[in-house]
């Protein structure tokens, strides 16, 4: 019972982790795909830092990487494994 509730707790905090690194991966695609359009000569009157990008992609990367890691854990936690 207790182990439970604390599988659910974890899972439950493994999917918000997931959750915040996809929208990371997906405002740092953004930011690239605006970055590439403005090297092609497209002016779209958005200013983005360049810097962003690569720290937006490695950490959502890595939320998203180490969200999964826990999610395959409790998997095989309640599979019986």
């Amino acid at each position: 019972m207790v182990q439970e509730v604390i599988a659910r707790r974890v899972f439950l905090s493994a999917r918000s982790i997931m959750v915040s690194g996809i929208v990371l991966l997906m405002i740092g695609g953004f930011i690239g795909s605006v970055w590439i359009l403005e090297i092609q000569g497209l002016d779209l009157w958005i200013e983005v830092p360049r810097h962003a990008h690569w720290y937006l992609m490695i950490y959502g990367f890595l939320l998203s990487l180490i969200s999964m890691e826990i999610l395959v854990l409790l998997s095989h936690g309640w599979s019986g494994l």
